[in-house]
């Protein structure tokens, strides 16, 4: 936890960056990569519009996201404001691994639903009269995890 308290720290209360930030815009490895490819996929979608309140804060977040790096350890948070509210995520690796997707912060009034046996977390905001989803395993085009194909 002592790790993420910079992060939170930054998101949360606006101050300061937490950490080094990455400054390149060139994608180093996959996880790099995954997140240039999903922040370029949101600047379409936002410069195409026609997306709700709940679409516009999400795809904002993705377009923003920047890599923070200490001890080897790498963030990716998510800043997603939709009218008065603000939920906070944040997606670390390790080298090119997830080691964890943790929710820093979430309005209380919003639902959060969970599936069971999903990776995928669906966001209720009724102020809004709108609703989204994110995956736990990393950034998606779509927000819900991929389905695992049988046999």
């Amino acid at each position: 936890m002592q790790i993420l308290w910079p992060l939170i720290g930054a998101l949360v209360l606006g101050s300061g960056a937490p950490a080094s930030t990455s400054s390149s815009n060139a994608p180093n490895d996959a996880v790099d990569s995954t997140w240039s490819a999903r922040a370029d996929l949101a600047r379409k979608r936002i410069a195409a519009g026609g997306l709700d309140a709940c679409d516009t804060a999400v795809e904002e977040a993705f377009r923003d996201a920047k890599a923070t790096v200490e001890s080897g350890v790498r963030d990716y948070g998510l800043d997603v404001h939709i009218g008065e509210e603000r939920l906070v995520v944040l997606y670390r690796y390790k080298a090119s691994r997830l080691e964890a997707f943790a929710m820093l912060h979430v309005p209380a009034e919003w639902a959060v639903y969970q599936p069971a046996g999903s990776k995928t977390l669906r966001f209720i905001v009724d102020a809004q009269k709108c609703a989204f989803s994110l995956c736990t395993n990393g950034p998606t085009s779509d927000g819900p995890c991929e389905k695992k194909k049988g046999p």
